[in-house]
Formats: C-alpha cells, structure tokens, sequence
C-alpha cells in the first residue's frame, strides 16, 4: 500500500513557513507533520504531493519518495498533509483501508483522506494540480469524520502546540543516555529523555513536572540553563547559558538562549542571545540579533490579528497570545523589537529601534526609522549560501531557483509596502 499525503489550497494561508517547503514538512512538535502522518498510518512506501513551485526541493530533500508522481501498481490512501494524528478520526480511516470499495473520509467540505484500491481509475494528472480535488474519487461512498485538528492557517501551530508535544514526545525514558551532569537538577525524572552522544551541562535544571523533555542525538543543554516540558531539543540543537526555556519545539541544529516559551524552531535557526521569544515560530536559517524581543499579548488582551497573504488582509487568530512568524533566511539585528502579531516574509533583513511594520513581504530590507526597500536578490542568495555552509548545508541549484521565484513574485507586495524601493 501507498501513502499519498497531499496539500490543499490552504497551502497559500500558510505562507511565509510554505514560501520554500511543502506542508508536509512543516513542523509540529517533535515531527512534522508528514512525519507525523507517517508514522500513523503503515505503508509500503510514502508519496508526497505538493505545489508544483516547490516540488523540485521537495524532491531534492526526500530522495527516495516519489513527489507528484501517482505509483499505479498497488491501492493508495490519500491523507490530507494539514491534518494531525488523532485516534478518533484515524481509526475510522484505518478499518477502510484494504477494502475491495473505494471510499472518503470528509469533515464537512474539507478532503481528508481517500482510500483507492484501484488507482489505475484515477486520471494520470491528479497530482498535477496544487490542491487535490474531492471529484476524481467519484461516486465513492463518504463518511463523515468528527475533530479533525488541521493547520490550515499559521497559528494553528500554536493551538495544536501543546497537543502535539503530548503525543510526541515520548512519556518514559530509554535506557541508553546520554551525559547528565551530576549536579543537574531535575524534576520527573521519569519523564525525561537524554538521547545517545546529548549532553547537559552543570548546573542545568530540567523540570518535566508540566509536560516530558527530550534533548535529541548531539543536542546541548549549556550550564544553568532552565528547561520546563514539554520540551523537544533536536539533534544537535544547543541551548544556551542560562536560557530560561518552556513548553517549545526546537528542530535540528538550532541554537536558543533567552527566554522561550510556547514556540517552534523549523531547524538551523539561531535565536541564542538574551531578549523574550513567546508564541512564536521561526522558519529555517533565520537569525535573531542580541535582545531581540517579541511581543505576544495586546495591552487591552484582546485577540491577536495575523497577516494572511492569500487574503492579503489582517485576519483575526481568536488567540489572546500570538508572537512572531518568520519566514526561511531572514534576520534582524540587535534590540529589534517585534510586535504582536508580526508575520516576516522569506529572507528579509530587519534593523534599527521601533516597530517594524506588522507584516513584512519576502525580500525587504531596512528599518522602522529609515524604511524599507528591497533586498537584493543577489546579495540575499549570497548571505543564504554562507549561513547553510556554516551548518554544512548546500545552497542547490533548486533552492536558488525557489528564492528567485520568490523574490519576483513578491514584488507587487513589496512595492506596495515600501515604494521608494
């Protein structure tokens, strides 16, 4: 059996984190969503569906997986890539899964999940089109799931957060670990992970009491650091001197210190100096300057509104607390100060005192008081390709393609921010 997890038009409400990626790679606690899926549901072999701009990265990244190419040879359960694991609508799905009859799974108008015995009748460009479509299954017969937790819009992160880390994040520990320091203080023990070749330094207090902690292979906790779960620290992560961290997901190689809590590090991120970091989420290779702080609560405690650019309009979260959203390759320097609900595009660069505006589109350079113009895309691939060989990451061929789309299909929304550029 194959594993078709497929995107749908919602793709676009969660740009800028799909600007470069495909939902299905989007993370979400301790796995991203595919992985998530994927390990829910058993399967021969997985194949990814995705918009057709991001494929070739898709691709580039997943090697082994066929991406947008439908395999005919055995049956296919499709699965919506925005949904997340849970038993009640998982179980339905899984007792059709075999069955000589086609049949859907809907939570109201929304696709979740098909399963095909036959997809030699489905037509040769299904995967062709960026969302896929309800009518290509035809008259199949359809059951009508309950909660299905989605993220079809960016602060869906944020709701499922905590959820997604319970079900993560394993509840007892291994018995190969890592080095623990003797004088780290910890607190559940029971309930806290140490992977092989992981450290956690002196003086470091790890507190599960709230939620487990997992410090993943070559991850750093650094002396008198302050981790309260639930907690995931991806393989070779740091965090750093007296960083007073919470209830967060950090991927791979990504570098934290201050104070963190209630947010989400894509990978190969760097916000490793002091400042306030809540109810965020950074994309990959982005990098926060010394004392940088975000806002995540309104002076009058109402609910936080986020830029959608689908809408190209500010959108009500329903969230009382909502931080920052940064996009893949995009910096700020030191004491940049963000506001409540602020969406940064893909590979901008911010500096300077004041606000920056509440949404930044991809490619802006400058600062609240001198303004913003456009980032060179030539000096942006430049910046890309030194920060991923820190990490010894290449800049493909794909991926410079990818930006440069990027950048000239965001020039109407950048001139209509920042006109002078």
């Amino acid at each position: 059996m194959y594993l078709c997890l497929f995107e749908s038009s919602d793709a676009a409400h969660l740009a800028p984190l799909t600007d470069l990626r495909g939902v299905a790679e989007m993370r979400t606690a301790c796995y991203t969503l595919g992985e998530a899926l994927a390990s829910t549901f058993a399967h021969d072999e997985l194949v990814l569906h995705t918009r057709e701009v991001v494929a070739p990265v898709v691709a580039e990244r997943h090697p082994q997986v066929p991406v947008n190419t439908l395999p005919r040879d055995a049956g296919v359960l499709f699965v919506s890539a925005h949904a997340l694991p849970h038993p009640a609508w998982v179980r339905e799905v899984k007792g059709a899964v075999g069955d000589a009859e086609a049949r859907t799974f809907m939570h109201g108008e929304t696709l979740i999940a098909a399963w095909c015995p036959d997809p030699s009748a489905l037509p040769a460009d299904l995967l062709s089109s960026d969302a896929l479509p309800k009518a290509p299954f035809g008259d199949a017969p359809t059951t009508e799931l309950g909660r299905v937790p989605c993220v079809t819009r960016l602060w869906h992160l944020m709701d499922h957060l905590h959820d997604a880390l319970a079900r993560q994040l394993p509840d007892t520990p291994s018995e190969d670990t890592g080095s623990v320091h003797p004088s780290v203080v910890v607190q559940g023990a029971e309930r806290v992970h140490v992977a092989p070749h992981a450290e956690v330094r002196a003086g470091a207090i790890l507190d599960a009491s709230d939620g487990p902690i997992y410090v993943d292979a070559e991850a750093t906790v650094y002396e008198q650091a302050v981790v309260r779960g639930p907690v995931y620290i991806g393989p070779k992560s740091q965090i750093k001197t007296a960083a007073n961290i919470a209830a967060s997901a950090f991927g791979t190689y990504s570098k934290v210190g201050g104070e963190v809590h209630d947010c989400i590090i894509q990978s190969y991120s760097n916000k490793g100096h002091m400042g306030f970091l809540g109810h965020s989420i950074l994309g990959q290779w982005c990098n926060l300057g010394a004392d940088t702080n975000t806002s995540n609560l309104k002076n009058n405690y109402g609910t936080v509104s986020l830029h959608d650019p689908a809408k190209e309009a500010f959108v009500d979260t329903g969230r009382q607390f909502m931080g920052l959203v940064m996009g893949d390759h995009s910096k700020c320097g030191i004491n940049t100060m963000f506001n409540t609900g602020t969406v940064v595009g893909t590979s901008c660069n911010v500096y300077g005192g004041g606000f920056p505006p509440r949404w930044l589109p991809a490619f802006s350079w400058g600062s609240p008081e001198q303004g913003f113009t456009d980032y060179r895309l030539g000096k942006a691939l430049e910046v890309a390709e030194r920060m991923m060989a820190r990490r010894n990451q290449p800049l493909t061929d794909a991926q410079r393609a990818l930006l440069t789309h990027r950048f000239q299909a965001t020039a109407s929304q950048r001139a209509a921010i920042h006109p002078g550029g």
